[in-house]
């Protein structure tokens, strides 16, 4: 059963990075790899308030497995993904997400350079798995598979 709400071919190629982008997301990694802990805070502060409330859902109305994730760090490859997949299906800005994700292992260099190589790969994996990965969806509040099927659980 497919619903109103799905995420078809153009939007996720949409939600891929371009080259600009990509691009800009190396220097962003770089960026959080010569960082100091206190400009890291700061730049995680600027993400969290976008994320909450100002440019996707209220981090309070969010699923209680996903809000924990949101905090937890490190990541897990699947913690990683789960949390992606959420936040980009969900109409999340990919560059907010991805770098939310980098910010959280600043402190670890191979664990920020593997995070960064885990986002470019779901993210050019995503059109190929549309009808395998799923994420929860806001505002139908179900599971739904990348291309809008609704996930049976």
């Amino acid at each position: 059963m497919s619903v109103g709400h799905s995420l078809d071919s153009r939007m996720i190629m949409g939600m891929n990075i371009d080259l600009r982008d990509e691009s800009n997301m190396n220097n962003f990694v770089a960026y959080v790899l010569n960082c100091c802990k206190e400009k890291i805070r700061e730049k995680r502060l600027e993400i969290v308030s976008l994320l909450d409330g100002d440019v996707f859902y209220n981090i309070d109305s969010w699923p209680k497995e996903l809000r924990l994730i949101l905090w937890k760090k490190p990541l897990s490859d699947k913690e990683t993904c789960k949390l992606i997949l959420f936040l980009v299906g969900n109409g999340c800005p990919p560059l907010i997400a991805y770098k939310w994700i980098i910010t959280s292992t600043y402190w670890g260099r191979e664990k920020t350079r593997k995070r960064w190589e885990q986002i470019r790969w779901i993210n050019l994996n995503m059109e190929r798995n549309m009808h395998y990965w799923f994420y929860y969806d806001m505002f139908h509040s179900k599971h739904l598979y990348l291309n809008g099927d609704e996930r049976q659980l």
